[in-house]
Protein backbone atom coordinates (compact mmCIF):
# COMPACT_ATOMS: atom_id res chain seq x y z
CA UNK A 1 0.00 0.00 0.00
CA UNK A 2 1.31 3.55 -0.69
CA UNK A 3 0.97 6.93 0.84
CA UNK A 4 0.03 9.70 -1.46
CA UNK A 5 0.20 13.58 -1.54
CA UNK A 6 -2.73 16.33 -0.65
CA UNK A 7 -2.97 18.07 -3.63
CA UNK A 8 -2.44 21.76 -2.50
CA UNK A 9 0.55 21.24 0.24
CA UNK A 10 1.96 17.64 -0.51
CA UNK A 11 0.62 16.71 2.85
CA UNK A 12 0.67 13.06 3.75
CA UNK A 13 -2.06 10.71 3.52
CA UNK A 14 -2.04 7.33 4.49
CA UNK A 15 -3.03 4.32 3.12
CA UNK A 16 -5.40 2.44 5.22
CA UNK A 17 -3.09 -0.44 7.07
CA UNK A 18 0.07 1.10 6.39
CA UNK A 19 3.01 2.63 8.92
CA UNK A 20 1.98 0.51 11.68
CA UNK A 21 3.84 1.91 15.08
CA UNK A 22 5.31 4.63 13.13
CA UNK A 23 1.61 6.83 12.41
CA UNK A 24 2.11 8.57 15.11
CA UNK A 25 5.84 8.74 15.61
CA UNK A 26 7.05 9.99 12.35
CA UNK A 27 3.73 10.29 9.85
CA UNK A 28 1.60 12.17 12.36
CA UNK A 29 4.04 15.05 13.09
CA UNK A 30 5.73 15.52 10.06
CA UNK A 31 2.21 16.71 8.66
CA UNK A 32 1.78 19.06 11.38
CA UNK A 33 4.74 20.62 11.30
CA UNK A 34 4.06 20.53 7.30
CA UNK A 35 0.71 22.34 8.00
CA UNK A 36 2.44 24.86 10.33
CA UNK A 37 4.75 25.53 7.70
CA UNK A 38 2.17 26.19 5.20
CA UNK A 39 0.15 28.59 7.44
CA UNK A 40 2.48 30.47 8.94
CA UNK A 41 6.25 29.55 7.20
CA UNK A 42 8.49 32.53 5.93
CA UNK A 43 10.88 31.88 3.63
CA UNK A 44 13.50 33.93 2.96
CA UNK A 45 15.05 33.60 -0.86
CA UNK A 46 17.96 34.93 -2.25
CA UNK A 47 17.46 35.57 -5.94
CA UNK A 48 20.37 35.94 -8.70
CA UNK A 49 18.09 35.81 -11.34
CA UNK A 50 14.48 33.98 -12.31
CA UNK A 51 13.53 30.80 -9.99
CA UNK A 52 11.03 27.79 -9.69
CA UNK A 53 10.41 27.16 -6.18
CA UNK A 54 10.87 23.81 -4.78
CA UNK A 55 8.22 21.38 -3.70
CA UNK A 56 8.70 18.32 -1.89
CA UNK A 57 6.10 15.25 -0.79
CA UNK A 58 5.88 15.02 2.90
CA UNK A 59 8.43 17.24 3.79
CA UNK A 60 9.20 20.89 5.07
CA UNK A 61 11.58 20.89 2.82
CA UNK A 62 9.81 22.82 0.15
CA UNK A 63 9.98 26.30 -0.46
CA UNK A 64 6.48 26.65 -2.17
CA UNK A 65 4.85 25.36 1.07
CA UNK A 66 5.57 28.78 3.11
CA UNK A 67 3.15 31.69 3.41
CA UNK A 68 5.38 34.22 3.34
CA UNK A 69 8.08 34.59 0.45
CA UNK A 70 10.63 37.16 1.02
CA UNK A 71 12.59 37.75 -2.01
CA UNK A 72 16.43 39.63 -1.33
CA UNK A 73 19.68 40.21 -3.20
CA UNK A 74 20.54 42.20 -5.73
CA UNK A 75 19.12 41.64 -8.92
CA UNK A 76 20.37 43.47 -11.79
CA UNK A 77 17.34 43.10 -13.69
CA UNK A 78 13.88 41.75 -13.40
CA UNK A 79 13.52 38.29 -12.64
CA UNK A 80 10.74 36.14 -12.19
CA UNK A 81 9.75 33.32 -9.34
CA UNK A 82 7.41 30.20 -10.42
CA UNK A 83 5.18 28.58 -7.82
CA UNK A 84 3.16 25.42 -8.40
CA UNK A 85 0.32 25.46 -10.33
CA UNK A 86 -2.08 24.26 -7.00
CA UNK A 87 -4.30 26.52 -5.23
CA UNK A 88 -1.84 28.39 -2.99
CA UNK A 89 -2.14 31.98 -0.90
CA UNK A 90 1.19 33.67 -0.76
CA UNK A 91 2.21 37.00 0.86
CA UNK A 92 5.61 38.52 -1.38
CA UNK A 93 7.70 40.26 0.20
CA UNK A 94 10.04 42.01 -2.65
CA UNK A 95 13.80 43.16 -1.68
CA UNK A 96 15.84 41.98 -4.42
CA UNK A 97 16.58 45.11 -6.01
CA UNK A 98 14.19 44.69 -9.24
CA UNK A 99 10.63 43.91 -9.52
CA UNK A 100 9.79 40.46 -9.63
CA UNK A 101 7.11 38.82 -11.27
CA UNK A 102 5.33 35.78 -9.37
CA UNK A 103 3.39 33.22 -11.58
CA UNK A 104 3.05 29.59 -12.81
CA UNK A 105 5.06 28.14 -15.42
CA UNK A 106 1.95 28.39 -18.10
CA UNK A 107 0.43 31.51 -16.42
CA UNK A 108 1.68 35.78 -16.87
CA UNK A 109 1.63 36.28 -13.12
CA UNK A 110 1.65 39.17 -10.82
CA UNK A 111 4.44 41.61 -11.08
CA UNK A 112 5.31 43.13 -7.77
CA UNK A 113 7.97 46.12 -7.57
CA UNK A 114 11.21 46.47 -6.06
CA UNK A 115 10.74 47.72 -1.97
CA UNK A 116 6.93 46.27 -2.02
CA UNK A 117 4.96 43.72 -0.29
CA UNK A 118 1.47 42.04 -1.82
CA UNK A 119 -0.98 39.09 -1.30
CA UNK A 120 -1.27 37.07 -4.03
CA UNK A 121 -2.53 33.76 -4.86
CA UNK A 122 -2.82 31.15 -7.40
CA UNK A 123 -6.28 29.64 -8.06
CA UNK A 124 -4.51 26.37 -9.81
CA UNK A 125 -3.41 27.65 -13.29
CA UNK A 126 -1.97 31.22 -12.55
CA UNK A 127 -1.14 33.82 -10.22
CA UNK A 128 -3.19 36.88 -9.47
CA UNK A 129 -3.11 39.83 -6.68
CA UNK A 130 -5.02 39.66 -3.53
CA UNK A 131 -4.49 41.88 -1.73
CA UNK A 132 -7.58 44.30 -0.50
CA UNK A 133 -9.16 46.67 -3.11
CA UNK A 134 -11.91 47.75 -0.49
CA UNK A 135 -10.98 49.56 2.88
CA UNK A 136 -14.65 49.90 4.86
CA UNK A 137 -12.47 52.36 7.57
CA UNK A 138 -10.33 55.04 7.93
CA UNK A 139 -6.68 54.22 6.50
CA UNK A 140 -3.26 55.59 7.61
CA UNK A 141 -0.20 55.86 5.46
CA UNK A 142 2.95 56.45 6.98
CA UNK A 143 5.12 56.63 4.22
CA UNK A 144 4.89 57.78 0.36
CA UNK A 145 1.80 56.88 -1.52
CA UNK A 146 2.33 56.70 -5.29
CA UNK A 147 -1.19 56.06 -7.37
CA UNK A 148 -0.89 54.94 -11.13
CA UNK A 149 -4.67 56.29 -11.37
CA UNK A 150 -6.92 58.80 -11.11
CA UNK A 151 -8.27 59.43 -7.33
CA UNK A 152 -11.83 59.23 -7.55
CA UNK A 153 -15.11 60.52 -5.46
CA UNK A 154 -12.62 62.54 -3.14
CA UNK A 155 -14.87 64.03 -0.29
CA UNK A 156 -14.77 68.21 0.23
CA UNK A 157 -12.23 69.29 2.78
CA UNK A 158 -12.70 71.07 5.51
CA UNK A 159 -9.63 70.82 7.32
CA UNK A 160 -6.19 72.90 6.92
CA UNK A 161 -4.50 69.17 6.55
CA UNK A 162 -7.31 68.06 4.28
CA UNK A 163 -6.68 67.27 0.57
CA UNK A 164 -9.39 69.16 -1.92
CA UNK A 165 -11.46 67.87 -4.34
CA UNK A 166 -11.82 69.14 -8.07
CA UNK A 167 -14.86 70.77 -7.61
CA UNK A 168 -12.63 72.91 -4.82
CA UNK A 169 -10.05 73.66 -6.57
CA UNK A 170 -11.94 75.28 -9.79
CA UNK A 171 -14.11 77.42 -7.24
CA UNK A 172 -10.63 78.58 -5.80
CA UNK A 173 -9.26 79.04 -8.95
CA UNK A 174 -12.49 81.55 -10.10
CA UNK A 175 -12.41 83.23 -6.84
CA UNK A 176 -8.44 84.37 -6.99
CA UNK A 177 -8.91 85.50 -11.21
CA UNK A 178 -8.96 89.01 -12.04
CA UNK A 179 -12.19 90.68 -10.91
CA UNK A 180 -14.12 91.71 -14.07
CA UNK A 181 -14.61 95.59 -12.49
CA UNK A 182 -11.79 97.43 -14.61
CA UNK A 183 -8.18 98.28 -12.61
CA UNK A 184 -8.96 96.07 -9.79
CA UNK A 185 -6.51 92.82 -8.99
CA UNK A 186 -7.41 90.55 -6.65
CA UNK A 187 -4.07 89.03 -4.68
CA UNK A 188 -6.59 86.02 -2.74
CA UNK A 189 -10.24 85.10 -3.00
CA UNK A 190 -11.30 88.33 -1.09
CA UNK A 191 -9.18 91.19 -1.72
CA UNK A 192 -10.82 93.35 -4.28
CA UNK A 193 -7.79 96.48 -3.51
CA UNK A 194 -7.87 98.93 -6.46
CA UNK A 195 -4.18 99.83 -7.92
CA UNK A 196 -2.31 97.15 -6.25
CA UNK A 197 0.56 97.82 -8.07
CA UNK A 198 0.68 101.28 -7.19
CA UNK A 199 1.01 100.07 -3.14
CA UNK A 200 3.82 98.02 -4.16
CA UNK A 201 5.47 100.55 -5.98
CA UNK A 202 5.03 103.38 -3.04
CA UNK A 203 6.91 100.44 -0.38
CA UNK A 204 9.68 99.62 -3.35
CA UNK A 205 10.58 103.29 -3.96
CA UNK A 206 11.92 104.66 -0.67
CA UNK A 207 15.17 105.46 0.03
CA UNK A 208 16.13 102.99 -3.10
CA UNK A 209 16.86 105.62 -6.13
CA UNK A 210 14.06 103.79 -8.09
CA UNK A 211 11.09 105.39 -9.68
CA UNK A 212 8.38 103.48 -10.26
CA UNK A 213 5.48 104.76 -11.60
CA UNK A 214 1.76 102.49 -12.35
CA UNK A 215 -0.13 103.27 -15.68
CA UNK A 216 -3.54 102.63 -16.73
CA UNK A 217 -4.66 101.76 -12.90
CA UNK A 218 -8.25 102.12 -14.51
CA UNK A 219 -7.24 99.13 -16.71
CA UNK A 220 -4.88 96.40 -16.80
CA UNK A 221 -1.92 97.92 -14.47
CA UNK A 222 1.26 97.99 -15.93
CA UNK A 223 4.80 99.08 -13.70
CA UNK A 224 7.16 100.72 -14.62
CA UNK A 225 10.77 100.77 -13.02
CA UNK A 226 13.35 103.15 -13.64
CA UNK A 227 16.64 103.26 -12.33
CA UNK A 228 18.12 106.88 -12.70
CA UNK A 229 21.37 106.27 -11.09
CA UNK A 230 22.06 103.56 -13.50
CA UNK A 231 21.22 104.54 -16.63
CA UNK A 232 18.17 107.38 -16.90
CA UNK A 233 17.01 106.24 -19.72
CA UNK A 234 16.20 102.86 -18.77
CA UNK A 235 12.91 101.37 -18.40
CA UNK A 236 11.54 97.62 -16.97
CA UNK A 237 8.33 96.76 -17.60
CA UNK A 238 5.82 94.53 -15.52
CA UNK A 239 2.27 94.19 -16.64
CA UNK A 240 -0.67 92.79 -14.60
Amino acid sequence: MVDTPTTRNRLRKQELGTNTNTWGDTKLNEVLDALDQAMDGVESIALTGSKTLTTSNYSTADEAKNRVLKFTGTLAAAAEVIVPSVEHMYVAVNAAGASVTIRTASGSGVSLPDGYAAAVYCDGSDVFNGSPTYLSGAVRISGALQVGGKIANVSAGTAAQDAINKSQMDAAIAAATTSSTAGTVKVSSTDTTNRYLGGAAGALQAGTGIELEVQSPGGDETLHIRAPRLNPGAFFLATV
